[in-house]
This record gives structure tokens, sequence and C-alpha cells, in this order.
């Protein structure tokens, strides 16, 4: 029995210690003495040298001294390859941990033999973005030449390989897309939009915890007029993953309406002409003046046909 060695890139030879002989028969002790020849899986005479089955014809000795020869079944075992170097490719983020390598160098391998890495996948520690030293790496595949006398060393799988430079995951450039304000509102003086809709996120990918955290909606002036200019500003991401995207730019723009706007004025008081006056401060061309009539009294009603303010209002006849 016995009669295994490791792959080496040069010749081997196989020696009478290799191997332990057991009892003829008779129980009786046998001695082997050295090896003869050596022979590939069909037992066609060759040199091992290449990992693989082989057969050796071995020389024997019994307790009378007398020699008999044998075929041994023998194996040479590949070569064990770890990774020596490896370099892995910048990239943006995507929601996984993994990372496309560029090169490996192979520690283990003989002289000149042909053998180099076909497939390998690593991931770095996280998923988030940031610069990594180190990888795993998992399911690698060798090619070349001299492939079949080699396997990588499995144990690598298990550890953190250092990377030759750090590898970096950087942001996921995103837009917001779809957001709405209400179509139109009502003249009050100021040029805030009423934001209806957030919109969306251009790409959020499965499983992250990013939203949108709303901003301001303002059109460009506070005057009447359809299709105004509405811009938007201070939107922003929020999220436990939201550090892993970028947020170019702010929701595109859109258009609204201000249409007149309505006054509702109480002239159940006994000086209704101040509470009018107090009621158009400021731009009386984007209002309407809406009397409460039901509660006019005949001289209140009078007086407001009478007064300066009238000019004012009548642009709007109601």
């Amino acid at each position: 029995v016995g009669g295994e060695k490791t792959y080496t890139g040069q010749p081997i030879a196989f020696a009478a210690g290799d191997f332990t002989a057991a009892p003829n028969v008779n129980g009786e002790a046998v001695t082997v003495l050295g090896v003869a020849e050596y022979y590939d899986s069909d037992k066609n005479p060759c040199t091992i040298v290449d990992a693989g089955d082989y057969f050796v014809k071995l020389k024997l000795e019994d307790v009378y001294g007398e020699f008999t020869s044998a075929f041994v079944p023998v194996k040479v075992n590949p070569a064990v390859l770890t990774i020596d170097t490896i370099t892995a490719k910048d990239r943006v983020y995507d929601g996984k941990d993994g990372v496309e390598i560029t090169q490996v160098t192979l520690a283990g391998v003989y002289g000149s033999d042909d053998v180099a890495v076909k497939e390998i996948a690593a991931k770095v520690s996280a998923k988030n973005v940031g610069a990594y030293t180190t990888v795993k790496v998992s399911d690698v595949v060798l090619e070349g030449a001299d492939v079949g006398n080699y396997t990588f060393d499995s144990a690598e799988y298990g550890r953190e390989i250092t990377l030759s430079a750090p590898v970096t995951i950087s942001q996921k450039e995103v837009t917001i897309i779809g957001t709405a304000v209400k179509e139109a509102k009502r003249y009050d003086g100021t040029t805030t939009a009423i934001i209806t809709d957030v919109g969306q996120i251009s790409t959020v990918f499965s499983g992250d915890d990013v939203t949108i955290q709303k901003g301001k909606a303002n059109y460009d002036d506070a005057k009447l007029g359809k299709d105004k200019v509405v811009t938007f500003t201070d939107f922003a991401l929020t999220g436990a993953d939201s550090g892993n995207y970028l947020l170019t730019a702010q929701p595109a723009p859109t258009t609204a309406k201000i249409t007149v706007g309505w006054v509702y004025v109480d002239t159940t008081g006994s000086n209704p002409s101040s509470t009018i006056q107090s009621a158009q401060t400021g731009d009386s061309a984007n209002m309407l003046l809406w009397l409460w009539a039901s509660l006019l009294s005949a001289s209140a009603a009078a007086y407001l046909l009478l007064t300066k303010k009238r000019a004012a209002v009548e642009g709007n006849k109601k």
C-alpha cells in the first residue's frame, strides 16, 4: 500500500520507502526492495511527471530470499494553488456586495507552466459605498495547458484576501421623476405651490431603504396666470440606505395656474369701509371681493356702492 505524491513540474520517482508490503498468503513478511518500472494508466511504460493515476512494478523479497514483482497503483496529486495578488475594479453602487476581479496571480505554479484563473467571484464585506481593502473569493475556475496538474486551495474561500489596491464603491446617481403640484391655486399673495406627489426615485435597488424627503415648490411669481413655471427646491433622500445614492438634481420644473383669489369680508361691523380697506390691502387686481350679502344692511350696501374702493372691486364684477 502507499504510493502517493504531489505534482512538482519535474519527473517523479517512487522509492521502496513509499510502500508498505502486506504479508503473503501464508502470513509471512514481504519486503519491498525498490521500484523497477513505471507505467501509465494503460500499463504502458512511461516517465511520471503529470498529475494522474499510474502503476509501478515493485521488486519484492519474501522471508526465504525469493524475489517476485507486483504491479501496484500509484497516484500523483495536483499541486495546490493559492492567490498571490488580486485586483478589483471600482464600480458604482448596485445594492450588492460583489466586485469584479480584473487581475489574479497564483502562488504555487511551477516553472513556466500554463495555468491561470479563468473565472472567479469575489465580494467585499458590505454592499455599501466605501473603499474596501480585502475580498473573499469563491467559484474559482482554472484554465491553461497545464491546468490538470493543479487545483485551487478551497481554504482560500474562507479567508479575507488583501487587495493590491483598495476597491471603491461610489454612489449611484439618481433623479426624482413624476413630482407634481396642484393644477391651480387661488391667488394668496405668495409664490408657494401645493405639492400633490413627491414623485419617485429613478432607481432604487431591491430591499433598500431610501425615500424622498419632501421639499418646496414655488411659482416664478405670485401673479395671476396660466402655465406658470413652478420650480422645486430642498428635495433630498432619506432612509438607512440613502447614503448609497446621490441626488444629482431637483425635480424637473412643471407648470400650474394661479387663479383669482377670494376675499371674505364680514360687513356686520359698524364700519364696513375699514373692513374692506383691510381686506384689499395688497394686489387688489388679483382678488375677488365676496360680500356676505345676507348680512348687509341697506345702508352698508349703499355705502359700498359709493366707496372709493369701488374702482378696485369693479374690475372683477363679483
